[in-house]
């Protein structure tokens, strides 16, 4: 019985490890893009402001 646990967790493992990742790697992204975004908003509002 343990020979068949551990051999169900290892193969359990590998295909939710990526799952896992994924997410995470989109959610990074996605900051990074908001961060950008943000970023660019706040620096074109302030030439904006410097040029007027």
């Amino acid at each position: 019985n343990g020979i068949l646990e551990i051999k169900a967790r290892k193969k359990n493992v590998p295909p939710v490890t990526p799952t896992r990742n994924i997410p995470i790697q989109m959610n990074t992204v996605d900051q990074q893009h908001s961060k950008n975004a943000k970023g660019s908003n706040a620096s074109s509002s302030r030439t904006g402001t410097t040029d007027h």
